[in-house]
């Protein structure tokens, strides 16, 4: 190799160092999310078949709980639960689902998000909530 080929070579070298230097903010941005969450417990009588608390509902199903959360899938206002219909109502935009979280109607494009139900150590539950 002669000294003209090995400029060339580092110059190039150079040129893509600095092409990637400049697009990492960039990359970094889309590739790198940091996922927060936060974690709602519920203990003795809030064990119950519809308990509310800090934007979750907890359902008793079968041989457990499940948690929905109460953000409406259209523009995440908080939905309401209407015990003597058994349907929970957005009172934005008048979405409507049933008891167990499915879109019934209204301009909400899909279900209530469900969320994951560990158990405690102490017999409680914990659901950990995405912000």
């Amino acid at each position: 190799m002669n000294r003209r080929d090995l400029l060339l070579l580092g110059r190039r070298t150079l040129g893509w160092l600095a092409a990637l230097a400049a697009a990492w903010p960039v990359l970094s941005f889309v590739a790198w999310r940091p996922r927060t969450t936060r974690t709602v417990r519920f203990a003795g009588p809030e064990l119950a078949d519809h308990a509310g608390k800090e934007g979750v509902c907890l359902l008793r199903s079968g041989d457990g709980y499940e948690a929905l959360s109460l953000a409406c899938t259209h523009l995440c206002c908080a939905v309401v639960y209407d015990e003597r219909a058994r349907v929970f109502r957005c009172p934005c935009h008048r979405s409507v689902y049933d008891a167990a979280g499915r879109r019934l109607s209204g301009p909400a494009p899909r279900d209530l998000d469900r969320l994951p139900v560990q158990q405690d150590e102490d017999g409680g539950l914990s659901v950990e909530v995405p912000l």
